[in-house]
């Protein structure tokens, strides 16, 4: 396990990968309420919705986070092996919680 983390981290992205991955993207950020809309039905919805129709809802239950990745956490993007544990990301400006009776 160890040398097959170690390979992944050491893979090199191509210009041919690069150009594959932003074509992906803009796929996907073209089509995105279609393969929404597709597998709706797989995560139990009731009936076949259309991708304008959940464009809609989701802007409405959404305001301005149409599926961007502007509005994920910061760390969803990075690679895992380079952040820091959730010890050493606390925050110890706070003080401790007291235990309530």
């Amino acid at each position: 396990m160890r040398f097959k983390r170690l390979r992944e981290r050491m893979r090199i992205w191509t210009e041919t990968d690069v150009q594959a991955l932003e074509q992906a993207y803009d796929y996907w950020e073209k089509f995105q309420f279609d393969i929404i809309a597709a597998k709706m039905l797989d995560f139990g919805a009731s009936e076949r919705w259309p991708a304008k129709y959940c464009a809609r809802k989701w802007e409405e239950i959404h305001p301005g986070q149409r599926g961007s990745f502007s509005n994920t956490p910061s760390n969803f993007l990075q690679d895992p092996w380079d952040t820091t544990s959730p010890v050493e990301s606390l925050n110890y400006n706070h003080s401790p919680r007291q235990p309530t009776l």
